[in-house]
């Protein structure tokens, strides 16, 4: 490839890679503003948002538990704290789309440790452009627009600026990475943990390398005691106890679960492909994942097994849970896998010494992925508690349209006063949570107002239920209508 193409073919991966990263811009930012976004778990993390920015740790009123939970107490993570700055920066220009906006901002940044990395590994720019399309184009990257703002995505599009730096012997941009995930949610010191035994095991050659990553090994095994045995219990209380451990098939704590996998290894093996549930709608979904990204490039990780460690947490994790949900392609159940295996697939490539071949590889791993991505985006997902939800379709027409008239929604929504006591229907809390108290309909409390999409959104309540609730707004003396239009509503408490 003479110098003239291999440039011009540079600009065009490159070009590709800004139009995906505005692709996924584009889905999550139309997906809110056409009230597409929800109470669980958008409304939650803006409400947290808000309270962290006015330096406030509050119980969370949208939660539907009948005692107060903080965001705090739900995931230990200081992620939304070390944002909280940002709500008075960004707020007057991206106003409820801010985290959204910050969330991308760090897939790109992800983006770019993916590409430095990769030049860094191989002096090859042109594979490491197509290591970064391969990045955005995993189906995993586009699914996790459903689930709107999580920190699952926020951490994971960090760890691959955490390998660069690593790498690139950066040590304060190493640490400060490392600190940020460690931090982010209380599984993530468990994945940094087998992340650095890969480091430990790559660079053992490189002395001063094997030292931080010890090191690092070291601090993992720290903060996992700081945050399970002293940060976790001291968030709990009589009502609230540490609940995310539900892998009942291995044991029901994790004392158990690692002696059954010691003890029972096929058995442990065996339970990362079949349907350990009783729902028969769960029988292919964990092969459904595998074939997937085996086609997606993953396959070439079987040549060099080394590279499957930072993947163990992640496979046990996704793949034990008693949420058979979990174990599927929806959501951002698969984003931190999307998030590293750019990294090992194309580390895998730029070894090759024969260019021939190793252009030929990367651009068919990129080609059969974006093939793979566009069969499974043209379908749909179910939710247990929306139905069927389209929510990164970008193809279709009707991804860019709304059930409802948005104008007319954010008319008289502004009638409402910025921080008064706001009941809502699920899709419309998102949008309405910088206030100090915001409750998921039917859950009014000391609510001033109440706002409610008067079709295709009553969850928590079933249909009928939710008609009945509006029937009877409607004759209690309490309240009046302050404006409804065709499918919206809101009442006002009347004075007293």
């Amino acid at each position: 490839m003479n110098n003239r193409i291999r440039f011009n073919f540079k600009v065009f991966i490159i070009s590709l890679c800004v139009m995906f990263a505005l692709v996924n811009l584009v889905i999550v930012v139309v997906n809110h503003y056409c009230f597409r976004t929800f109470a669980y778990d958008y409304g939650v993390y803006n409400f947290a948002f808000y309270d962290f920015a006015h330096f406030r740790v509050s119980a969370c009123p949208l939660y539907l538990a009948p005692y107060p939970v903080s965001f705090m107490q739900d995931h230990f993570s200081i992620t939304l704290i070390l944002f909280s700055p940002l709500y008075w920066l960004l707020s007057w220009l991206t106003q409820s789309y801010t985290l959204l906006v910050i969330q991308w901002l760090l897939i790109v940044f992800g983006a770019w440790a993916t590409y430095k990395l990769i030049v860094l590994k191989s002096k090859d720019d042109v594979t490491a452009a197509l290591a970064t399309l391969y990045y955005f184009v995993l189906y995993g990257r586009f699914s996790a627009c459903d689930g709107d703002c999580n920190l699952a995505v926020i951490g994971s599009a960090v760890v691959p600026c955490f390998l660069y730096f690593f790498e690139a012997k950066k040590i304060p941009a190493t640490i400060a990475c490392f600190l940020f995930l460690v931090l982010n949610r209380e599984d993530y010191t468990l994945w940094l943990f087998f992340i650095c035994i890969y480091l430990m095991i790559t660079t053992r050659k490189d002395a001063v390398k094997l030292r931080r990553s010890a090191i690092l090994l070291a601090a993992c095994v720290l903060f996992f005691f700081l945050i399970f045995k002293i940060f976790i219990p001291a968030l709990e209380d009589d009502n609230i106890k540490f609940s995310f451990f539900r892998f009942d098939v291995l044991g029901k704590t994790p004392g158990e679960a690692f002696a059954f996998v010691f003890s029972h290894p096929l058995r442990a093996i065996e339970l990362l492909f079949v349907n350990h549930s009783s729902n028969p709608d769960y029988i292919h979904v964990k092969q459904d994942f595998y074939m997937l990204y085996l086609l997606s490039g993953g396959v070439l990780l079987l040549y060099r097994p080394l590279y499957l460690i930072p993947f163990i947490p992640l496979l046990a994790k996704k793949m034990y849970t008693d949420e058979g949900f979990r174990w599927s392609l929806i959501s951002y159940y698969s984003v931190e896998f999307v998030s590293i295996l750019p990294i090992f697939v194309f580390t895998i490539i730029v070894v090759i010494k024969q260019p021939a071949i190793k252009y030929s590889l990367a651009l068919l791993v990129c080609i059969t992925t974006i093939i793979v991505s566009y069969r499974k985006i043209d379908a749909y997902w179910y939710d247990a508690y929306l139905g069927s939800v389209e929510k990164h379709n970008f193809f279709k027409e009707t991804f860019y349209q709304s059930n409802y008239n948005i104008s007319e929604i954010n008319k008289a929504l502004k009638q409402i006063p910025g921080n008064a006591a706001l009941s809502g229907s699920c899709r419309l809390t998102s949008h309405m949570a910088w206030r100090d108290k915001i409750y998921l309909f039917p859950k009014v409390d000391d609510a001033q107002y109440i706002c409610l999409f008067k079709h295709d959104d009553y969850y928590p309540l079933a249909e009928q239920s939710f008609k009945d609730k509006l029937a009877e707004l409607r004759v209690d003396g309490n309240w009046k209508v302050l404006d409804e239009k065709s499918d919206f509503i809101v009442f006002i408490r009347k004075s007293r």
